[in-house]
This record gives C-alpha cells, sequence and structure tokens, in this order.
C-alpha cells in the first residue's frame, strides 16, 4: 500500500487573542497537514521530533489519538520541545515568537522504505536548518529515486528574511527536488522579491520547477505548468483563525491527488478543468480551518468529505 510522509516541526502552539489564551495544541505545518489527512483515513507518517517533556508528551499523545504514524519521529532528552506563542489579531492572522532549545544532534531518525506512488511532503524553516540539513538531503534523494511524489512549501515568512542570504542556495536545491512547489504569494515575494505571478513561475522554471500554484490569501488560486494556467477563487470562509490554513490547503491537494492515484509520470496529463476540482478541494479544505481554533480539518467536515466521496464511489 503506498503511504504520505510529511516531514516538518513538531511546536506545541499557544494561541492568544486580546491578551488571553485562547487554546493550546499540537502544531508545525507538516503535523498539521499529517493531521488533517488521518482524520480521512489515510495511511500518513510523519517525520519529526520533539522532547522527553511535558509539551512533548501533549504532542505524542495527540498525535497517537488522531491515528497519525509516528514509526519515523525522534524523540529527544537534551533539549526541550518548541513552543510557539502565536498572537491572533481581529483578521484572525497571527504573528509568532518561538521558543526553542534543541540538543546538539538533531533528527536522528530512522529512514522510510520509500516506493512509487508514495507521496512526500516538506518544507518551513525545518526543510533549510543546517543543523539538519544532510539528513533532509539523504531523505530527499531516496524519495526521488524511488519516483515518491515530492511537494514542497517553502513557507518562508518576514521573520525569516535576516537569514535569506544564507537560506536562498538550499530553498533553490528544494524546487529541483520537488514535482509540485506550492506556496503563497507572500512566500515568494519573500524570496524572490518579485510581484508578478508569471515572473514567479519564469524563477520557478529557471530553478528547475514545473508544476507552481500560488494561493494569495482569501483571494484567487493559481496553477501554473508549461502552456497552461488555471485560476479559481478561494472558497469563502468564516475566519475565526488562519493558522493552518496553508496547512490544510496541502493536505486537500495530497488527499485529491493520492486518492487519483497520481505518480509522478501522470502528473503532467491532468487537464486544467480537473486542476481546477482539485484546487476547489484544497481550498474548502482551508476555509474549513480558517472557521476554528484548531489547525487541521475538524472532524466534521472531515466526514462531510468521507461522505460525499463515498456516494461518488458508489
Amino acid at each position: 500500500m503506498n503511504r504520505i510522509y510529511t516531514i516538518g516541526e513538531t511546536v506545541l502552539d499557544i494561541i492568544f487573542r486580546n491578551g488571553q489564551i485562547e487554546t493550546a495544541m499540537a502544531g508545525g505545518a507538516m503535523l498539521n497537514t499529517a493531521v488533517s489527512l488521518s482524520r480521512l483515513h489515510q495511511p500518513i507518517f510523519l517525520l519529526s521530533e520533539w522532547g522527553e517533556d511535558g509539551p512533548g508528551e501533549i504532542i505524542q499523545n495527540f498525535l497517537i489519538s488522531n491515528e497519525v504514524n509516528t514509526s519515523f519521529c525522534k524523540t529527544y532528552d537534551k533539549g526541550n520541545t518548541s513552543i510557539s506563542i502565536a498572537n491572533i489579531d481581529s483578521d484572525g492572522n497571527a504573528t509568532y515568537t518561538f521558543y526553542k532549545n534543541y540538543p546538539p544532534q538533531r533528527f536522528q531518525i530512522t529512514m522510510p522504505n520509500f516506493e512509487p506512488g508514495d507521496f512526500v511532503l516538506f518544507g518551513s524553516f525545518f526543510s533549510i536548518d543546517p543543523a539538519i540539513r544532510p539528513q533532509m538531503i539523504k531523505i530527499l534523494n531516496q524519495a526521488k529515486a524511488k519516483n515518491s511524489l515530492i511537494i514542497y512549501d517553502p513557507n518562508y515568512r518576514k521573520n525569516h528574511l535576516a537569514s535569506l542570504l544564507q537560506s536562498l542556495p538550499f530553498i533553490q536545491e528544494n524546487i529541483k527536488f520537488s514535482h509540485i512547489i506550492r506556496g503563497s504569494y507572500e512566500d515568494f515575494q519573500n524570496i524572490f522579491g518579485l510581484n508578478s505571478y508569471s515572473q514567479i513561475f519564469e524563477k520557478i522554471q529557471s530553478l528547475g520547477g514545473q508544476l507552481l500554484i500560488i494561493t494569495h490569501g482569501g483571494e484567487e488560486i493559481t496553477l501554473f505548468k508549461e502552456g497552461i494556467q488555471t485560476r479559481i477563487a478561494a472558497a469563502p470562509a468564516e475566519i475565526i483563525s488562519t493558522i493552518g490554513a496553508g496547512d490544510a490547503f496541502n493536505a486537500g491537494l495530497i488527499y485529491e491527488l493520492f486518492r487519483r492515484q497520481i505518480m509522478p509520470e501522470n502528473l503532467h496529463k491532468i487537464a486544467s478543468c480537473e486542476w481546477a476540482e482539485i484546487l476547489s478541494v484544497a481550498s474548502s479544505f482551508a476555509a474549513d480551518t480558517c472557521s476554528h481554533y484548531e489547525n487541521y480539518i475538524s472532524y466534521e467536515f472531515a466526514k462531510q468529505i468521507l461522505f460525499s466521496r463515498a456516494k461518488w464511489k458508489y
């Protein structure tokens, strides 16, 4: 059976609004995507790390209860689980303060045995962190050699701009590894300093990328590949918190591609009309996640998706 792997940092998110704590939950971009996919009964594996401490225990128990496979996760005792303080403004957008105390050796995980038909999602600062870069390259090389479908979300925010000169070669290398690059308009502005969608795609192409998806908050979603541009409106959302919206979009994208049995060799055979359907589903995942404080799709939304797919199948 084919599998889905997400690779990234794990944090405990503590969410504030108007100076008051709203909630605390397991977070990190790739964990968020993994939880959404697990709620849809997908064969999802998280590759990550956290400390042997109270926050780490909360995260581990949460992942177990949500049936995310943690066989490729590592706990460490010389350091602490990362903490994120997220302050949400009146528009549901968050600003973050991170507290990190990592051990000297990072990401000492067991390597998965990738197979053709597997999906691999990676990104955020975790994927370009010099402390774990050698392990990340090893994982990506093996996934690519086994013809797994690789998706990259740079998730590059303004607070990372001070290290852009150091990060840029790693970002460019990640693009070359990937079959799909999915990022926000803000990400690509921060990385390349470009404002035009077409210029961003030309830059991605020059770095070896062939398929680009740009999201732009509650506005349009645009897909570029050679000779084709597909654009749809984002699904309407009642916004409580935008934390995890992009991660949920990634979950919807993977869910649709995985169930359609898309692989690297048939990825570019998807017609524009079918891409519009796929992007619409992914956008609905993001909209649901914006409607509550959890960083993932709700159980109720997952049930609706599963029910609709069962009706479609039969």
